[in-house]
């Protein structure tokens, strides 16, 4: 099943376990929560909300600590209706159901928490007694609640000053660091980290899996797929520092270098801002707005790679004995279906901006008229190309681009006829090119499967070699 609304990453599939939350020491979190909206005098539905996403009322589990609270959540519609308005609390959801195969839901026993609870306002508008008063909350309410684990997975970026340095305390260790980093990777960063409780009362010590807001990877990076995947991989990795048995593997070294230089990119379309989501990222990180012709250029230049990344496949020798496991790396190595989940979103996002045509100006409706005419050619140009692979090779790779060749095709064909700028379905073009990345990561999972009862028949055969060769024959007695 998709998650985040992309194909999974196989390797990050197999990660998916439950998990053991029976949890019975109470603790006093929520009611602190509950008191310090009441000390802002904030309205009854924001404190229950909050509240809410705070609990359970119960030490240990799993916590994670965002940034600040959108300032215009459905707080009177419940609990349920502002986790649907909001993409970053959508995405906890989802990815926590997902990389516990069901057995966490954020609503009953995943704690979520603000570094600044109850505070929407920008940085630089906050009064600096409040901003150290909000910051000693949210230390004091994790302190209370001392979880297993920690998702560290917002920061708020103040002035390098010493002032400012005083004023976030020890609330500066329940932050995030670089996306892409992990806790542990140096010592200024140590996994545990050790919370001053005030008092002289010693030290509560967290454990920590360095995240990053997800409202980076939903808002300011909607069309980059690999950052979906790290968030995945890093609710996995939540549930195995609680279960005790993660480990680190190669492969996610390689993803999280991949989005730490997307992190670290310039922005390529200088825009407005986006509006935040429960998100606390400044103003110039989430400046990297895309109308339609920059989508339009991504969506182009993706299907151009997918059609020489497909025939590279198609062309790929593969030997005659163990021809299915031979075909494993080169469909990994190519990143195939990343690429169509990235098309996937793409075509999201030029979806979402379609439905603002209403409102074009003259000059612009022009412009995007173009790009959504373009957009149909390649498509079409694209779906001809992909009908043409030849089946003869990788049979188990060439049928599933078939099917998903003559699914593009019937989606186009329904609107043959249609003015050339609207013959395009964005929300089932969409679906397609999911379908087709889901049906990749199966594959490679059962290629991966089928390469690893390869290497363990091999390996029992080698001892079993070994072993006859040590033996010695006794000698026949007449």
């Amino acid at each position: 099943m998709p998650c985040l609304g992309v194909a999974v990453d196989h390797r990050i599939r197999r990660l998916f376990k439950p998990v053991c939350n029976d949890l019975t020491e109470p603790s006093n979190h929520v009611s602190l929560i509950e008191t310090r909206g009441q000390s802002l005098e904030r309205p009854h539905s924001e404190i229950q909300v909050t509240a809410q996403l705070a609990g359970p009322a119960f030490k240990g589990g799993i916590a994670v600590a965002l940034q600040q609270p959108r300032h215009n959540h459905p707080f009177e519609e419940g609990l349920d209706a502002v986790i649907r308005d909001c993409k970053t609390l959508y995405a906890l959801d989802d990815v926590f159901a997902a990389v516990s195969c069901g057995s966490l839901d954020i609503r009953t026993n995943v704690t979520i928490v603000d570094l600044l609870p109850y505070v929407s306002e920008s940085i630089a508008s906050i009064d600096g007694a409040i901003l150290e008063e909000s910051f000693r909350a949210s230390k004091h309410i994790m302190l209370d609640k001392e979880p297993s684990v920690l998702l560290c997975a917002g920061k708020i970026r103040l002035s390098n000053t010493e002032q400012f340095r005083k004023r976030k305390g020890d609330a500066s260790k329940l932050g995030s660091i670089e996306v892409g980093k992990k806790f542990g990777h140096i010592p200024k960063y140590p996994v545990e980290a050790k919370i001053h409780c005030e008092g002289n009362r010693g030290f509560v010590t967290i454990r920590r899996v360095n995240g990053f807001h997800p409202s980076y990877a939903m808002n300011y990076h909607p069309h980059v797929s690999c950052l979906r995947q790290l968030q995945i991989m890093i609710g996995a990795e939540t549930c195995g520092m609680l279960r005790d048995d993660w480990e680190e593997e190669d492969w996610m070294g390689e993803l999280r270098r991949r989005c730490k230089d997307v992190s670290e990119a310039p922005s390529e379309s200088p825009s407005q801002s986006p509006q935040s989501q429960s998100s606390g990222e400044s103003s110039t990180k989430r400046n990297n707005t895309k109308y339609l012709p920059d989508y339009q250029e991504l969506y182009s230049d993706k299907l151009l790679s997918i059609h020489r990344c497909v025939q590279s496949l198609i062309s790929e020798p593969i030997p005659a004995v163990n021809s299915s496991t031979a075909l494993y790396k080169p469909l990994l190595t190519c990143g195939l279906s990343e690429i169509f989940n990235d098309v996937t979103l793409i075509l999201r996002q030029m979806s979402r901006l379609r439905l603002r045509s209403k409102g074009w100006p003259k000059y612009v409706a022009s412009i995007n008229k173009a790009a959504l005419k373009q957009a149909a050619i390649d498509t079409r140009r694209f779906t001809v190309d992909l009908k043409a692979t030849e089946p003869s090779k990788n049979a188990q790779f060439a049928e599933i681009i078939q099917k998903g060749a003559s699914v593009l095709s019937e989606i186009i064909m329904r609107r043959d006829g249609w003015p050339l700028e609207d013959r395009l379905d964005f929300n089932e073009t969409s679906e397609a090119f999911l379908n087709i990345a889901t049906n990749i990561e199966t594959l490679l999972m059962d290629l991966l499967l089928e390469e690893e009862r390869d290497l363990h028949a091999l390996g029992q055969e080698q001892t079993l070699s070994i072993k006859m060769g040590r033996m010695t024959l006794a000698p026949v007695l007449n």
